[in-house]
């Protein structure tokens, strides 16, 4: 079921989608200025053609199924003769064009959103109707143990990044688009920023030299530096260090006062005590 999911997945995404397109806006459609929709940067797509004996097809399915199968908690496969077997018996709907409205520009989008949100109607009750019609439970629904999908791009065995470096090139195919590895892909689905490595050993040398100048007898502050690095201008630009803050006198002036303070009232308690005493004798 899971592969079959998958292969379907394939037509809906990558054929039926695109023909929708193309239906829509042929590719000899102009625009309202006289100029073609399919022009310049905007180029018109092509629907791809399933084979299993292509790598980004093959990827795509094995992902997609895999991804599947661990939604229901159940064990995936990764051999391909018996995933060949189960696309043998898949049925694939042919494509029927749907009377939809595609936005040609930004200012068409967002003119059907606003007309989309100025809408009256009792949504309300739909979305009740909707949901008296829903099952109660997973079991009523014979969905069992559902889980999601959490993405993680360094575990290479889970398939997120192989289903995602197998929808993008398939889509670049739809559109002529260069393809990329998955090491690409990984880069830019976890924003990943190039040359981590090579920085943190050059910050680290940096820093090291200054400890190297901190146990040596008669430095002073200008001997110090303050580095500024960026590799991608590249810039390297150093600075003498601004001297720490002086708190020390002032906190110890203010000890010493204290000090001084209670030694001053001891004194006098103490004295006070002696002139008691001595009075407490004569009476």
């Amino acid at each position: 079921d899971c592969v079959q999911w998958a292969r379907r997945l394939f037509n809906s995404e990558f054929v039926h989608n695109i023909l929708q397109l193309l239906h829509n806006f042929p590719k000899d459609t102009i625009t309202s200025t006289g100029a073609k929709f399919w022009s310049g940067t905007k180029r018109a797509p092509s629907p791809i053609d399933f084979q299993f004996d292509d790598p980004v097809h093959q990827r795509f399915i094995v992902a997609a199924a895999n991804l599947r199968a661990f939604n229901f908690n159940i064990s995936g496969s990764t051999d391909l003769n018996v995933i060949h077997q189960a696309l043998e018996g898949v049925q694939v709907a042919a494509f029927k064009p749907k009377n939809v409205k595609i936005a040609a520009s930004d200012d068409e989008l967002k003119a059907q959103q606003e007309n989309q949100s100025s809408a009256v109607g009792d949504y309300d009750a739909e979305l009740r109707g909707l949901e008296a019609q829903l099952p109660k439970t997973r079991q009523e629904a014979g969905l069992g143990d559902l889980q999601p999908a959490v993405f993680e791009k360094d575990d290479p065995t889970n398939w997120h990044i192989a289903f995602i470096t197998a929808c993008a090139n398939l889509r670049a195919r739809n559109y002529t688009i260069e393809e990329v590895s998955e090491h690409q892909c990984k880069q830019i689905a976890g924003k990943i920023i190039p040359a981590i490595a090579t920085t943190t050993v050059l910050v680290t040398g940096l820093v090291c030299i200054e400890m190297l100048k901190y146990p040596q007898l008669g430095k002073t502050l200008e001997s110090f530096k303050n580095g500024f690095a960026n590799l991608a201008l590249p810039l390297f630009a150093f600075s003498e260090p601004l001297p720490p803050a002086t708190t020390q006198q002032k906190f110890m002036a203010k000890i010493g006062r204290s000090v001084c303070g209670i030694a001053l009232m001891s004194t006098r308690a103490t004295l006070h005590s002696k002139s008691f005493w001595m009075s407490w004798r004569k009476n």
